[in-house]
C-alpha cells in the first residue's frame, strides 16, 4: 500500500482497503475497463448449540460492520 501511495508501484488490492484513497485521488484506478467484480465475504465460526453469549456478540458486531460497509460501496 504505501509503495502504491508512493507511486512507485502498480498493485491489486481489494477495494475495502483502497476506497478511502480512491476517493480522495490518491490513487488511480489505472484499468477502469476490466470493472471486477466485488468478492464475496463469508464469516465462519463453529457451529455449536451452546455458543457463549459473548462470541455470539462478537460475530453479530462484525457482521453488522461489515454489511454496512459494502453497503457503501454500492
Amino acid at each position: 500500500m504505501s509503495a502504491a501511495l508512493a507511486g512507485r508501484t502498480y498493485s491489486q488490492m481489494a477495494d475495502i482497503s483502497v476506497r478511502l484513497y480512491l476517493q480522495r485521488g490518491e490513487l488511480v484506478n489505472v484499468l477502469p475497463e476490466l470493472n471486477f467484480k466485488a468478492w464475496q465475504l463469508y464469516i465462519f465460526r463453529p457451529h455449536q448449540p451452546l455458543l457463549p453469549a459473548r462470541t455470539r456478540l462478537v460475530f453479530d458486531l462484525l457482521t453488522q460492520i461489515l454489511k454496512d460497509l459494502f453497503r457503501e460501496s454500492k
